[in-house]
């Protein structure tokens, strides 16, 4: 850990960002606070000096929620514009949910990024989280009552972070205090979030907290090495639950997926709740799994009832037979948005599913279809592939249709009048 009360030298920087070179095209997530206002014009420097020679982007999401959001993201621009380097800003738009605000607006963050990333073909996206945002996370998760894979510290390198996003934290070691000195010294004004000193938010609270039990002994840093070695212990864990996943885990092209019950319920009650929860994100696209004590309610009603149905997180989970067949939930309004596609690009659709024309005649201005299944045309031979796959299972699934005809389900259903065109529909 380096020194909170000493600014960063350039080694310490260079030790801090190294990694960085080995990877030619990054993007930088700068909101302007403190923390990734640091991470940028270190980064700048460190690029300088390593020579870098790889292509950066800087991203800033200007959520909407303030008033003053806009030209926060406007004053990042225009420090980027000094640094000569390339600046977007991205809006989240549309109603915003009246429940979970901050979740739902750390979701919009994420998918707008990968959204941006996908398009400008950039592969690694960096951020500012420090040692002060990993303490915060394993206290707010401890209130919760969250378990082993809830309490276990952010990486500094996550291959398959949210929205699939490769992610990188290089300053998990760093404290707040530090970044904030760093700026001071370089003459860098940052921009304060008055939320950030508000009491009405539990993290402002427990940032409070921190600085009480830092006076009882329990430091920052000792927090965090409790966190990081609960991280190497959840580590052992999923490689564990991934053979399980390989051996008796069947994932639809689809969306829908199947756990063989009997294997299921063989395992340790920790590695039967991960194994669901990674299967209703990995079924709705969800950025983050329900809550363990929902979890533990749905495992419960599993193992003591024969058969029945729960939905939790946007899922179906169907345990009937010897399956739990788990898929995502149509709901109320019939599912997500049809969407008309001229196939000439790569469509997202649903959040889940990146869909692709490779050939065909259709690629062309007039529009196919891409929507949820219980949307589509009906087909006669539609269900000839289903197998042990429950109908219901497929109603939020991907399909692709024209004029009134049904061409293409992933792993389900190819139209053979329409043989010349060929789509790919893969999760994203």
């Amino acid at each position: 850990m380096i020194d909170r009360d000493v600014s960063l030298a350039p080694e310490d920087v260079d030790t801090l960002l190294g990694s960085l070179g080995a990877y030619d095209t990054l993007t930088l997530g700068v909101s302007g606070g403190a923390d990734s206002t640091a991470l940028l014009v270190l980064f700048d420097e460190w690029r300088k000096r390593a020579n870098w020679g790889g292509r950066v982007s800087v991203v800033t999401v200007d959520h909407g929620l303030r008033v003053e959001s806009a030209e926060e993201a406007r004053e990042v621009g225009a420090l980027c514009a000094r640094l000569g380097l390339d600046h977007s800003i991205l809006r989240w738009g549309g109603e915003k949910p009246s429940a979970n605000l901050q979740a739902a607006a750390r979701q919009a963050r994420y998918r707008l990024i990968a959204r941006h990333m996908r398009e400008t073909g950039a592969k690694v996206l960096v951020l500012a989280h420090h040692m002060d945002d990993q303490v915060e996370t394993f206290l707010d998760r401890l209130t919760r009552g969250s378990g082993l894979f809830g309490l276990a510290a952010m990486k500094d390198s996550e291959p398959n972070g949210p929205e699939g996003l490769h992610i990188l934290r290089p300053l998990l070691s760093v404290r707040k205090d530090t970044l904030q000195l760093a700026l001071s010294d370089r003459g860098i004004i940052w921009q304060e979030d008055r939320s950030n000193s508000d009491t009405a938010y539990k993290r402002v609270r427990l940032r409070k907290l921190l600085s009480a039990l830092e006076a009882e002994g329990l430091d920052a840093s000792g927090l965090a090495e409790t966190a990081k070695r609960l991280r190497r212990t959840r580590e052992a864990l999923e490689n564990w639950v991934q053979g399980f996943w390989a051996a008796h885990v069947d994932v639809h092209p689809a969306g829908p997926l199947r756990i063989n019950r009997a294997a299921w319920q063989q395992l340790p009650q920790e590695m039967r709740l991960r194994t669901l929860a990674q299967a209703i994100v990995m079924a709705t696209g969800a950025g983050y799994p329900p809550r363990l004590a929902s979890l533990e309610r749905v495992e419960d009603l599993i193992l003591s009832e024969k058969a029945g149905r729960k939905t939790l997180g946007g899922a179906v989970l169907d345990f009937s037979n010897g399956s739990i067949h788990v898929w995502a939930e149509l709901g109320r309004d019939g599912g997500p948005e049809t969407i008309h596609w001229t196939g000439k690009d790569v469509l997202l659709w649903d959040e889940r599913f990146e869909c692709q024309a490779l050939a065909g005649q259709f690629l062309d201005a007039r529009a196919l279809f891409v929507g949820s299944l219980s949307q589509a045309p009906k087909a006669p031979d539609l269900w000839q592939n289903l197998g042990k796959w429950p109908k219901a299972s497929f109603a939020r699934s991907p399909a692709v249709w024209r004029e009134g005809n049904l061409i293409f389900v992933p792993g389900l259903f190819e139209n053979r009048d329409f043989d010349t065109c060929m789509f790919s529909i893969r999760r994203s």
